[in-house]
């Protein structure tokens, strides 16, 4: 070593003492992590600086900061830690970080997410079960409510998101229907005792909720309620909700942020990864947060790396109808994930297709000719055309269904079209036949579901609706006569 080589030497020592991570320091928080089994306190996976792409991944910089580590305490973290997924979710970050466990759960069929996790279920619980009402047919699972495990549970059936419905929702009958629905369509071992509208966002409907939960817990009958359903049905969200409306935050605490035990909500699929356990406070009640059920029936299923990008997908905002008149001969596209042809040639009078969708307000609805539809994909794919399944156009495949659609005499279509993941559509026809059927063309990907149901928005024929409302016109325009005839009476006599 010559002199020239002494201020390299010792700028490099210098730089060795004040670097604020050494490979000692990083050997130590390793061990400290394992020995004292430090959890996040949101997701509940073990915390480790390891691997990025494993759960419970967190920056050692950060560690370094934290009390316990400066202080080189051998107790568990006063303040709590979170990873690095559940910081980014929690922080709304563009880019959420996925981790091995979530694609684990997003190629699990559901048999196999059946067996591993719904069999931690503890005989005699209380089991909740949450439907998105604005994806309805696509979150109630068969295969869940046949299971011979759930015989001795309790099961409530709770109808989420209620907020987002357009104002023309006929709540009134929804409860009954859903009763002959599940009763007529699925074969079930459980018995539902009880269903519930609320939205978790909100909290609207947890008042009577939290009324029932009260005496099973005076009684001793339940100490452990399970939270299932499907991805983006709002199961996290509804125990945070359920947990400040049972606890409500004082004035002085009531606009901060989300505190850090908090299970972390997002509108990506798979945001919760394992079964997490929450106390309700007052009731003594051991909440189980159980991950999304895997749905390969909805879109969702085939957009999990772009909902990453773009979560406006999801319903979560009050649904605004939009409008689209479809003529004899014309397309319609509903983003890049749906189209529907609506081609009646052998009729001789033209009839106007009224197409109302209901759906996710970042989707783009265009209407153009039959001979152009091809074009007009290939051109727009990506562009007019959006969202898409993938930005690769060739790794999508559509199958065509032929649809009838049924309409009473004023016009309004009997049932609604619901596409799995996302939304449903309303037709109305205008023309002199008034008996006439119609029949659209549907293409979908192969693996995405569709169901023709009846409308949850009106529970009758639309023509003993439009009777109704025909009568409540008749029966105030006759209370206004009266009114009147009143008024007049009083005038001559005085």
């Amino acid at each position: 070593m010559t002199l020239a080589h002494i201020p390299k030497l010792k700028s490099s020592l210098f730089l060795i003492k004040a670097r604020p991570f050494s490979l000692l320091a990083h050997l130590s928080i390793e061990q400290k992590l394992i020995d004292n089994k430090i959890q996040c306190s949101s997701c509940g996976f073990k915390l480790q600086i390891k691997d990025s792409a494993i759960s419970g991944f967190i920056n050692e910089q950060i560690l370094l900061k934290h009390p316990t580590f400066l202080n080189n305490s051998p107790e568990k973290p006063s303040k709590p830690l979170i990873c690095e997924r559940c910081h980014a979710i929690k922080s709304n970050k563009p880019s959420i970080p996925l981790v091995s466990i979530e694609k684990h759960l997003q190629n699990m069929d559901l048999e196999a997410f059946i067996n591993e996790i719904y069999s931690e279920i503890k005989p005699y619980s209380l089991v909740i079960y949450l439907i998105d009402l604005s994806n309805f047919l696509s979150t109630i699972i068969p295969q869940v409510l046949a299971m011979k495990s759930l015989k001795t549970c309790k099961i409530w059936l709770v109808i989420n998101k209620m907020d987002v419905l357009p104002e023309d929702f006929n709540i009134s009958q929804t409860k009954s229907y859903i009763r002959n629905f599940l009763h007529n369509n699925y074969e079930t071992n459980v018995a539902l005792e009880d269903i519930f509208f609320v939205s978790s966002k909100s909290g609207l409907g947890f008042e009577k909720l939290i009324s029932k939960l009260t005496p099973l817990q005076e009684k001793g009958q339940v100490r452990n309620a399970y939270i299932i359903g499907c991805t983006n049905t709002g199961k996290s969200t509804f125990i945070n909700t359920l947990i400040a409306k049972i606890k409500p935050y004082s004035s002085e605490t009531r606009y901060k942020k989300l505190d850090l035990d908090e299970i972390p909500t997002s509108q990506l699929p798979n945001t919760t990864l394992k079964t997490l356990i929450k106390e309700v406070p007052g009731l003594k009640y051991k909440l189980y947060d159980t991950p999304g059920i895997p749905n390969e029936m909805i879109l969702g299923s085939l957009m999990s790396d772009l909902l990453r990008k773009n979560r406006n997908l999801v319903i979560a905002k009050k649904i605004k109808p939009e409008r689209i008149d479809l003529l004899d001969g014309n397309v319609l596209f509903i983003g890049g994930l749906a189209r529907i042809d609506y081609n009646n040639n052998e009729n001789i009078e033209k009839t106007r297709l009224l197409t109302h969708v209901y759906g996710a307000y970042e989707i783009a609805l265009h209407r153009t000719s039959l001979e152009k539809a091809n074009e007009f994909y290939l051109k727009h794919y990506g562009g007019l055309l959006r969202p898409v399944y993938d930005e690769k156009i060739e790794k999508i495949s559509f199958k065509k269904h032929e649809l009838e659609l049924r309409f009473a005499k004023n016009g309004e279509c009997l049932d609604f079209l619901e596409i799995f993941g996302l939304g449903w559509l309303r037709f109305t026809k205008i023309t002199k036949n008034l008996e006439e059927k119609l029949r659209i063309s549907l293409f979908l990907p192969e693996t995405v579901k569709f169901a023709l149901r009846e409308t949850l928005m009106s529970l009758q024929d639309p023509t003993k609706i439009y009777s109704k409302i025909q009568k409540m016109k008749r029966r105030n325009l006759e209370k206004n006569q009266r009114i009147k005839r009143k008024i007049l009476t009083k005038n001559e006599n005085s």
